[in-house]
C-alpha cells in the first residue's frame, strides 16, 4: 500500500515536471520537488528511485545547484545499475548529457570528458545496440565527446565522429556536426574540407525531420560555404583554360 501510494507521488510529480519544468517554467519546482520527497518516504521500487533521482537532478541543474546536482545524477546513475528494469537508454543517455553540462558549468574539461566516455560504455554493456533509442543515446553521447576534443585534439574528435557514423549513418545530429567540424578551418585546418562539409548538411537536411529553425541556418550556411567554393574554383578554371586553350 505504501509504495502504490510513493507511485501516486511519483505520478503527481512527473505530470508537473512534463507540464512545466520541461517548458521552461520553474515556478513549481518547489511543488515537484515536495511531491517527490513524499513518493521516497512512502517507499518506491529501484527503478522509481531512478526516476526520482534523475528529475531533482535536472531540476537542480536547471537552478545552478550543482552539488546537489551532480550527487543526485551520479544516484540515479547507481541505481539505474543495480536495478532489473532499467532506465530507458534516452533518459539514461540525458541523465549522462546533464553531467556534461554540470562539470562544463564547472570548467571541468577533463570530467566531461570521463563522464561521457562512462555513459558510452554503460550504454554498450547494459543495453541492447541494436535499438533505434540505444543508437540515439550513443550517436549524441559521441557527438558530445568529440565536440569536447574538437579544437584541442581533431584527431581524436574525427576519430570519434567516424565511430559514431558507425552505430548510425543516418543520424541528423551527428551530420550536422561532421558539417561544422570540416568547415571549421580556425579551430580544425588540418581537416577542413568545404566539399565534406556541403556533403554533411545537405544529409542532415534530408534526415532531419523537426527543427525547421536550424535547418533554415544550415540552408544559408551551405549557400554561404558553396559561394565560396565556387569562388576559389573559377581562378583555376581560367588558368586551365588558358594553360590549354
Amino acid at each position: 500500500m505504501a509504495e502504490s501510494k510513493g507511485l501516486e507521488q511519483l505520478a503527481k510529480a512527473q505530470e508537473l515536471y512534463v507540464t512545466y519544468h520541461l517548458s521552461g517554467i520553474d515556478e513549481h519546482d518547489a511543488e515537484i520537488l515536495h511531491h517527490l520527497d513524499l513518493a521516497m518516504e512512502l517507499g518506491l521500487s529501484t527503478d522509481c528511485e531512478v526516476m526520482v533521482h534523475f528529475t531533482r537532478g535536472h531540476i537542480y541543474l536547471d537552478r545552478e545547484r550543482l552539488p546537489e546536482a551532480e550527487a543526485e545524477l551520479a544516484k540515479a546513475i547507481e541505481l539505474n545499475r543495480q536495478s532489473r528494469k532499467k532506465l530507458s537508454a534516452h533518459l539514461l543517455g540525458q541523465t549522462w548529457e546533464h553531467l556534461n553540462t554540470l562539470h562544463g558549468k564547472q570548467g571541468d574539461r577533463d570530467q566531461k570528458i570521463r563522464c561521457l566516455e562512462e555513459g558510452i560504455k554503460q550504454l554498450q554493456v547494459d543495453y541492447d545496440q541494436r535499438e533505434m533509442d540505444v543508437k540515439d543515446a550513443l550517436v549524441r553521447l559521441h557527438v558530445l565527446l568529440g565536440l569536447n576534443h574538437e579544437g584541442l585534439d581533431n584527431m581524436q574528435a574525427h576519430s570519434i565522429f567516424q565511430q559514431a557514423l558507425q552505430i548510425d549513418p543516418q543520424h541528423p545530429l551527428l551530420h550536422w556536426s561532421l558539417g561544422w567540424f570540416y568547415c571549421n578551418k580556425k579551430d580544425v585546418p588540418e581537416f577542413y574540407d568545404p566539399r565534406k562539409a556541403i556533403e554533411h548538411w545537405e544529409q542532415y537536411l534530408t534526415l532531419e525531420k523537426y527543427d525547421e529553425d536550424m535547418k533554415q541556418k544550415i540552408k544559408n550556411n551551405l549557400e554561404q560555404l558553396k559561394k565560396e567554393v565556387k569562388a576559389k574554383e573559377e581562378p583555376k578554371k581560367g588558368f586551365f583554360k588558358k594553360l590549354f586553350g
